[in-house]
């Protein structure tokens, strides 16, 4: 997946509000569109190297877009809708082991009061939300990183899902450095509660299996299926975010003491 271009190295200050932030370009101080809502506490630090994207368009409040940050040495992606763009193309090049046989018949799909992310049409209609990660901590991918009521109600829809159904949640963490996925019991154990449904409500569950590498990145997998997604930034062109599958034994599922 090709990310904007170009983009601009600036230094990140302050955040304003959930979706706008102050960063200094040039020694010029810039408001940029943060296209996440989640607290990225470690992540949007004052003095942070990032990465934007002018996108002058009519009406917009601000000139940039906040693309990338980089921590401890690794691009993280930021964009939340990244991982939705992500699964999609995944699933078009038949990258997932599972979805075999499955194709996109429709996006935020009105279902139980919710949105979930797609409908797939396939040997039986299923049912995906996929999640955006940005916390890794020693390794270990987080999620979420804030309560989330929003993604506790998505978990209880398609537990309770129609008769027929298959489902999904998909993990996708939008960095290269994990080699593990836990749900973040310390921040949300009312999610990690909720996670105990799909376990056990009949949801999609496939072995860990090797794969060929696509494109360029670190390493890949799915939950509640044995692998998880990791998107890598290409580090030296930033032009490019993208995935490939690595078998990564059943120790990649760290459910946590408490799960």
């Amino acid at each position: 997946m090709h990310l904007p271009q170009p983009l601009l190295r600036a230094i990140f200050k302050k955040r304003l509000n959930r979706f706008l932030g102050l960063a200094e370009l040039e020694d010029n101080e810039v408001e940029v569109y943060i296209p996440n809502p989640g607290r990225l506490q470690e992540l949007l630090v004052p003095g942070a190297t990032i990465y934007i994207h002018e996108n002058p368009k009519p009406g917009r409040k601000t000139r940039f877009d906040l693309i990338l940050v980089e921590a401890d040495g690794v691009l993280v992606s930021i964009d939340s809708r990244m991982p939705n763009r992500l699964f999609e193309e995944a699933l078009e090049q038949g990258a997932l082991k599972g979805f075999e046989g499955f194709h996109l018949e429709g996006r935020e799909v009105q279902f139980d009061g919710s949105r979930i992310d797609f409908l797939l049409e396939g040997p039986r209609p299923m049912l995906v939300e996929v999640k955006s990660c940005t916390l890794v901590e020693e390794g270990c991918a987080l999620f979420p990183d804030a309560p989330t009521e929003r993604g506790r109600r998505h978990l209880r829809n398609l537990t309770y899902r129609p008769r027929g159904f298959e489902a999904a949640i998909v993990f996708i963490i939008q960095r290269g450095d994990a080699v593990k996925f836990r749900p973040n019991s310390r921040l949300d154990p009312e999610f990690t509660e909720a996670l105990r449904g799909p376990i056990g409500a009949g949801w999609r569950s496939t072995p860990t299996y090797p794969m060929s590498p696509l494109n360029r990145s670190r390493l890949s997998m799915r939950f509640p299926s044995r692998y998880l997604i990791n998107a890598n930034v290409d580090s030296i062109g930033l032009r490019y975010l993208s995935f490939y599958v690595k078998s990564l034994g059943e120790g990649a599922l760290d459910y946590g003491n408490d799960f």
